[in-house]
C-alpha cells in the first residue's frame, strides 16, 4: 500500500506540458510589455542627461561671454572640454558668425541629437 501511494505522489508532483506552456506564455507577455517601457525610460534618461549637460555648457559659455565680451574659442576655454555625452562622445561646440554658436552631441544613431543655437 505504501509503495503504491509513493508512486502515485511521485507521478503527480511536477508540472505538465500545458502548465509549462502557460507559464512560458505569461512570461513572454510580461516581457513584451516591460521591454518597451524600459527602453522608453532609458531613452528619456539619455535625453535628460543631454539637456543637463548642454545647459551646464551654455551657462559656462554665457559666463565667459559676460566676463570677456566674446565667445570662447573652444570648450577648453570654459573648462568643460572633458565633458562627454551619454554615449562617450565629446560635445561639439562651433562658433558661427555674428557672435552665435552651435552646441550639439555628435552621436548619430539616435533621435536625441540636440542642436542649440544662441
Amino acid at each position: 500500500m505504501l509503495i503504491a501511494e509513493s508512486l502515485t505522489m511521485r507521478r503527480n508532483s511536477g508540472l505538465s506540458l500545458p502548465d509549462t506552456l502557460i507559464a512560458a506564455a505569461i512570461i513572454a507577455i510580461a516581457a513584451t510589455i516591460a521591454l518597451p517601457v524600459y527602453q522608453s525610460i532609458s531613452q528619456q534618461s539619455i535625453e535628460n542627461q543631454i539637456f543637463i549637460d548642454t545647459a551646464r555648457i551654455e551657462m559656462a559659455i554665457e559666463k565667459y561671454r559676460s566676463d570677456w565680451f566674446s565667445l570662447p574659442e573652444t570648450l577648453q576655454s570654459v573648462g568643460l572640454a572633458h565633458l562627454n555625452d551619454p554615449w562617450g562622445e565629446r560635445y561639439v561646440y562651433e562658433k558661427t558668425a555674428t557672435n552665435r554658436y552651435r552646441l550639439y552631441s555628435q552621436h548619430q544613431t539616435t533621435s536625441t541629437v540636440r542642436e542649440i543655437a544662441n
